[in-house]
């Protein structure tokens, strides 16, 4: 699957500092969680919870979305769990 070149802006913002939850990802961005939750191979109704709460990601989910934006295990879990 090709990366839609939105994920970029995610990259930079997670690896600087400037996107520090994981609802910043898409509120601050504006990165369709449409395109997440087809690339995870959800519904756009879990998208919506887990940009909610996103403690309730299952760790592979974790991967896979750091995986997408091309960030470290390390830098998604710290998004992730900042609330």
């Amino acid at each position: 699957m090709e990366r839609d070149p939105r994920y970029m802006m995610v990259n930079v913002g997670i690896k600087n500092g400037t996107l520090l939850t994981f609802r910043d990802v898409f509120m601050k961005t504006g990165f369709p969680k449409t395109i997440l939750a087809k690339f995870l191979g959800t519904n756009n109704n879990r998208m919506s919870r887990l940009i909610l709460e996103p403690r309730d990601m299952d760790l592979w989910e974790v991967e896979k979305i750091a995986a997408y934006f091309d960030v470290s295990m390390a830098e998604m879990c710290r998004v992730v769990i900042t609330k």
